[in-house]
């Protein structure tokens, strides 16, 4: 079974129970229901491989349409993730500014959501 910091990952939405700690006091899960991110009427992204970190579904690189992200200034530091870069997503002319964040070069804890996509409440995510 795959490992998550000494803590087993359980499927997002299964009935496995709570999530374990995954470091730090954060909860990691895989997901495998179909989650869709949708911005002024828009699927932005849409995957069933998301990762949920701290209740945030993370989405595959490959499964963002990057048609609608322009990279932000904007930067974060969380202390167990690393430095986060920011996107605005803009569809119909309509543009939430840093409404979506990743981590090009996360710390060791978070390698596996290299790149993954997650994002603020101006986007609506379902799972």
């Amino acid at each position: 079974m795959t490992k998550c910091l000494a803590s087993q990952l359980y499927l997002a939405g299964s009935a496995a129970g709570p999530l374990p700690d995954c470091g730090y006091g954060r909860a990691t899960a895989y997901g495998r229901a179909m989650a869709t991110a949708m911005f002024n009427g828009q699927v932005i992204a849409e995957s069933d491989e998301t990762i949920v970190v701290e209740g945030n579904h993370y989405f595959p690189p490959a499964s963002v349409n990057h048609e609608f992200f322009t990279e932000h200034e904007r930067t974060s530091v969380c202390g167990w993730k690393g430095t986060a870069n920011y996107y605005s997503v803009s569809v119909q002319g309509e543009t939430a500014d840093a409404a979506a964040w990743y981590y090009a070069e996360p710390l060791e804890k978070a390698t596996n959501i290299t790149n993954y996509v997650a994002f603020y409440p101006a986007v609506t995510v379902t799972a």
